[in-house]
């Protein structure tokens, strides 16, 4: 049956959102995967669960609902163990090599907003398209919104460039310059 309404008028009918938790329980339950339902704050069950499970192991748990989610949970993924967590609720903890992390400092230039924090610690493997990908996430621009990159107010690099190749090659003082803007400025 198709419902003739969006997802924001659907889950106002609060009979609507107890029928749909409740079946996607039980179709969660049905394929062997453990469901808990809080009663208040879901994030502090999600907290509690996952403590219950890795209790007596060097985990971190990172929670956040700041844009710099995205960099804590690179710095979790990129720490020396990795926490695994399968559907039937076994898990295990694997250790990983460090990743190369650089410095970069995005600059606005012409109409872009200026974003909070400027200097941010990456992994150096990303490619551009990554750092395009989280300015416009950081700044919430819509989809048909552009954003142009610039390496130290010079060229746009190719989206798919690696950092650690610009930084190799453009790094001054410790930390790659990348300029950002709404509208072409350069090249």
């Amino acid at each position: 049956m198709t419902v003739p309404t969006n997802q924001k008028n659907f889950f106002a009918n609060i009979n609507n959102e107890y029928r749909f938790i409740s079946m996607l329980s039980d179709k969660l339950t049905a394929g062997n995967i453990t469901v808990k339902q809080g009663q208040d704050d879901a994030d502090i069950l999600i907290i509690e669960t996952a403590r219950e499970k890795f209790n007596g192991t060097n985990t971190t748990i990172v929670v956040s609902e700041d844009v710099d989610f995205q960099n804590e949970m690179q710095d979790a993924q990129n720490s020396l163990q990795t926490m695994t967590i399968t559907e039937g609720g076994e898990h295990s903890v694997t250790k990983k090599a460090e990743v190369h992390k650089i410095d970069i400092f995005l600059k606005p230039i012409a109409n872009a907003p200026i974003m909070k924090k400027q200097k941010w610690s990456v992994d150096s493997s990303k490619p551009i398209s990554w750092i395009l990908w989280f300015v416009a996430k950081y700044m919430k621009l819509e989809p048909e919104e552009k954003l142009f990159l610039y390496v130290n107010q010079v060229f746009a690099p190719a989206p798919d460039q690696i950092l650690k190749n610009l930084y190799d090659c453009y790094a001054t003082e410790g930390k790659l310059v990348l300029h950002y803007c709404k509208t072409q400025a350069w090249g």
